[in-house]
């Protein structure tokens, strides 16, 4: 009885235009994330030819980033809203790949583009559970959180680097880094269609100040 009460539950999550966005955000900065992780201290220390120490300290800055942007973003995306704060920030991540790709002269160029780029970590509490929380009820906002990461890191972090090493087999390790240019953009395209939820834009109530409040959006008028 469980089973098809859990697939009904999901169906119905799907109904509304962010949570089927916020999956496909997920997936593409999941991948995005997986394939820098990766594929990024190859490149430098095979194609740029940096020392260890060189490409310990490029990706560094990775940390670096998501520490400062796991206060800026949020709280720019509560005065600014959710909607072009996450659409810029995922549009930025795509200067982290670029930064090797196309600065690699020196460790310092790389490591301050990669740092600018991995800024773009911040939008993640925002599309794993701010965005699904303020878009349905309480009841069904912890499915909706594990539906949008469970499937970001399935298809993006697991799937999509290991599809990635075998182009990077074929035709190079610049190949994964293109691709992790082309997730963030993407991700930053579909955060433009996403139904604002940010309080200070919509004049709705927060769910943390009351954890009550009815649904505020409905599958109907969510996706208008």
């Amino acid at each position: 009885a469980n089973a098809p009460s859990t697939v009904h539950q999901i169906l119905g999550l799907l109904k509304f235009n962010n949570i089927r966005l916020c999956m496909l955000v997920s997936c593409c900065i999941w991948g995005w994330y997986f394939l820098i992780l990766t594929f990024l201290p190859l490149y430098c220390v095979r194609v740029l030819q940096m020392s260890g120490r060189d490409m310990s300290i490029v990706m560094s800055a990775l940390g670096a980033a998501g520490v400062v942007a796991a206060i800026v973003v949020p709280y720019l995306s509560d005065r600014v809203g959710r909607r072009p704060i996450m659409a810029l920030f995922a549009a930025v991540g795509a200067i982290a790949p670029l930064g090797a790709l196309c600065f690699g002269g020196t460790t310092v160029a790389v490591g301050a583009l990669v740092f600018l780029g991995c800024l773009a970590t911040g939008i993640g509490p925002l599309y794993m559970s701010t965005v699904p929380l303020e878009t349905v009820s309480a009841r069904d906002s912890a499915t909706a959180v594990g539906l949008i990461m469970g499937f970001g890191q399935i298809v993006g972090g697991f799937f999509g680097p290991a599809f990635a090493g075998i182009l990077a087999d074929q035709f190079g390790l610049a190949v994964p880094l293109w691709a992790a240019v082309a997730a963030a953009l993407v991700a930053a395209i579909t955060c433009l269609f996403l139904k604002e939820t940010a309080p200070a834009k919509t004049g709705r109530l927060s769910r943390t100040l009351a954890p009550d409040v009815p649904l505020p959006l409905q599958p109907g008028t969510e996706g208008a």
